[in-house]
């Protein structure tokens, strides 16, 4: 039985976190982040939390891969197909505004595994078709955790996760694989690339800035001044004209951004269109 975190040594690993991701560990994030340390101890049979700290402190081959794993496994990665679909309800009115692009850049900028970035590629299909997003749409989804970055280009999922897309768009766009599981089809797979990628070291390295960028259900996890750091990088990452669509009980209003609100969770790049959307 290995004994508790001290709240000094955690509170050292909690701020490197921070420092080195922008994630903050507070209240239930923070019990279950001194889960996720008890663990890599028992798991490495190290004598605590402080020698932890110590490892991960330290830039040599065995801290990067105790830091890696520790994000890996401190990262909540909650999502599924065809979640909050208000965030998804502007495509209609975007794609009008987008049909000029010779070229249509999507970003899901905390895609996890991929579901997010996925379900977005099978409502366009399904409006625009496959040949129109073959020849005009790139996409591409980044996240922190590389072991999700691998799920997703994987694009296999459990039955109960495969369960949330409608049954039609299932039988055309998944195939049944191993026991109980499905893979999203070759097709939709070759549109996506997925990286790792941190949202909070910027400048970001884009050549070409997006059109569309969907950053959900991650700006909760930083502070306010992180989270304006995040936003303004997203925005000058953005093409002229572009888009951000965040997460439905995020509100980015009260922070200093260049965003300005068009509707339910979409922002435009500043003085840049006309009129509100939807």
């Amino acid at each position: 039985m290995h004994r508790r975190c001290s709240h000094v040594a955690l509170d050292l690993i909690s701020e490197l976190l921070e420092r080195r991701t922008g994630l903050l560990f507070h209240g239930e994030r923070r019990e279950r982040l001194e889960t996720h340390v008890t663990n890599i101890c028992a798991d490495r049979a190290l004598e605590g939390a402080e020698q932890l700290f110590s490892l991960l402190h330290g830039r040599d081959r065995r801290g990067r891969a105790l830091f890696a794993q520790l994000v890996e496994e401190a990262t909540v990665n909650h999502t599924a197909f065809f979640r909050e679909m208000g965030g998804f309800s502007h495509l209609d009115d975007l794609l009008p505004r987008l049909a000029d692009q010779p070229e249509v850049r999507v970003w899901s900028a905390a895609s996890a595994t991929g579901e997010e970035l996925y379900t977005l590629v099978l409502l366009l299909a399904e409006r625009v078709g496959f040949a129109e997003l073959e020849a005009r749409w790139r996409f591409l989804g980044t996240d922190i955790n590389p072991s999700v970055v691998a799920s997703a280009e994987g694009g296999v999922y459990s039955e109960e996760r495969a369960l949330g897309v409608p049954v039609d768009l299932r039988a055309r766009y998944f195939e049944a694989v191993g026991k109980s599981q499905y893979r999203i089809s070759s097709r939709v797979r070759s549109l996506c690339t997925f990286r790792q990628f941190n949202l909070t070291r910027a400048p970001y390295p884009f050549k070409r800035g997006f059109h569309l960028v969907f950053c959900r259900n991650v700006l909760y996890y930083f502070c306010h001044s992180v989270q304006e750091r995040v936003l303004t990088s997203i925005h000058a990452a953005t093409d002229r004209g572009g888009w951000l669509v965040t997460g439905v009980s995020e509100t980015i209003g009260q922070l200093e951004t260049p965003w300005v609100r068009r509707g339910m969770c979409l922002y435009s790049r500043s003085g840049e269109v006309g009129g509100g959307v939807g």
